[in-house]
C-alpha cells in the first residue's frame, strides 16, 4: 500500500493509462490475483487471462 495515497500498487507492474498492466507466465501468480479481485470490496482489480 501506498504511504502517500493510502493506495494498493501492483508490485512489478508498468503504468498503462493509469491502470497497472502486470504480464506473467506463472499461472500462480494468475490465481492469486484472481482471488483477491473476488473478495475486492470495490471491485476494482480486474484479472484477465491472455492465453498465447
Amino acid at each position: 500500500m501506498n504511504r502517500k495515497d493510502g493506495k494498493s500498487t501492483l508490485i512489478k507492474s508498468v503504468n498503462k493509462n493509469r491502470i497497472h498492466v502486470l504480464k506473467t507466465y506463472d499461472e500462480s501468480v494468475y490465481d492469486d490475483n484472481k482471488n483477491v479481485a473476488e473478495i475486492c470490496p470495490v471491485k476494482i482489480i480486474n484479472v484477465i487471462k491472455i492465453n498465447k
